[in-house]
């Protein structure tokens, strides 16, 4: 008697893109401010192209000034906070936030609301976009300005749904991705748009072995997974990314 033959979708992750360029005068993320992370879901943000100074964040003498004082007052501890700050198109700082900070956190805490209190709008921009801000305490404080982390939507469930690892097909000097080549007859490639919660907007097939009924079956099947939302230094954000679908027809 013939066996019935049976699709079972297996999803895997692909990120989206690789790490994009910065330019040579621009600086990467603070020492010290979590800038271990994982390469193949995180990435250091390319917007804005060019970082801004501190002092095109915040009025840089009257923070410093307010700064010393607060320190003193605090016992002059050692340390440093790293803010993460996002402005809107216009150029408004639209929310800020504490990411690290070896400083007491009342002081941490305080020195967030100097830098609300002393806040500056920026030239408008093609979209929202986001910098961290280092504060070195002491009788100087320093201000660093940084790049932010981005990190892709993944699914919730992955251990329950895959049979591979994470993998990026659009770089092409690891292990992983010399396993699942982007030719293989047995990978759909879906794209999916997710909202700040993790869950799916929208879903379409990107490119396929070929056309066929299963495309409908895939994309209902994709629509059911929940995914950890992308971020933007740990902020919830809507995202997008695409993943393969693996068909295995089984006996």
């Amino acid at each position: 008697m013939r066996t019935r033959r049976v699709p079972l979708i297996a999803a895997a992750l692909l990120l989206s893109g690789g790490c994009a360029a910065l330019h040579r005068d621009d600086a990467a993320v603070p020492a010290g401010s979590g800038a271990a992370f994982d390469a193949r879901r995180c990435r250091i943000a390319s917007e804005p192209r060019r970082l801004p100074s501190a002092a095109q964040l915040v009025d840089a003498e009257r923070f410093q000034a307010d700064a010393v004082r607060l320190w003193t007052a605090a016992g002059r501890p050692a340390g440093y906070v790293v803010f993460s700050i996002r402005h809107d198109a216009e150029g408004t700082q639209v929310r800020r936030a504490v990411l690290e900070s070896t400083l007491p956190p009342a002081l941490a805490d305080t020195l967030q609301k100097l830098l609300f209190a002393y806040r500056r709008a920026t030239a408008p921009a093609r979209a929202e976009w986001g910098v961290r801000l280092r504060v070195d305490a002491g009788e100087a404080p320093s201000l660093t300005v940084a790049r932010r982390l981005e990190c892709t939507p993944r699914p919730r469930d992955w251990e329950y749904r895959t049979a591979g690892s994470f993998y990026d097909v659009r770089q092409g000097d690891g292990d992983d991705v010399a396993n699942a080549a982007p030719t293989d007859p047995e990978l759909v490639w879906v794209h999916v748009r997710l909202n700040a919660d993790g869950r799916v907007t929208d879903a379409r097939v990107e490119r396929g072995p070929r056309r066929g009924t299963w495309e409908q079956r895939v994309l209902n099947y994709v629509r059911t997974m929940e995914f950890v939302p992308a971020t933007e230094d740990g902020q919830p954000v809507p995202g997008e990314t695409t993943i393969p679908v693996r068909l295995t027809m089984a006996r």
